[in-house]
């Protein structure tokens, strides 16, 4: 999904914060990935103000579809659209929150609509 959305649309920045765990050249070798490591906690909010979209893309496990992503309370926290795989608790809880993804093109489409509406402004 990233690398469709980044080669389609190549006005978009995609920043990865964390300690990146695999290899993939692919994404590293396009101009508007970046992979800007670890950031401390206290930092976070600074960095993610200039964030217009949290996107939550992992690979669909039996684990992460299970899960409870403490990242999408964070990303809702802060007021900014999110974008995220089918993980069932995001589809039964937050369906009227979050845009869902199933593929590249229904990324590049669901982030667009996040651009549209925008940041919280309450």
């Amino acid at each position: 999904m990233i690398k469709f959305a980044s080669t389609r649309r190549t006005e978009w920045n995609f920043v990865f914060i964390g300690k990146k765990k695999i290899n993939v050249p692919y994404l590293e070798e396009l101009p508007n990935i970046h992979f800007i490591g670890f950031v401390a906690y206290r930092d976070l909010p600074a960095v993610a103000a200039n964030f217009s979209v949290g996107i939550m893309f992992w690979k669909m496990t039996d684990w992460i579809k299970a899960c409870s992503p403490l990242k999408l309370k964070e990303y809702l926290a802060l007021g900014i659209p999110v974008v995220s795989v089918p993980i069932d608790e995001v589809v039964e809880k937050y369906r009227d929150y979050v845009e869902i993804a199933l593929d590249g093109p229904s990324f590049v489409s669901a982030v667009e609509k996040s651009l549209e509406k925008g940041r919280c402004k309450e």
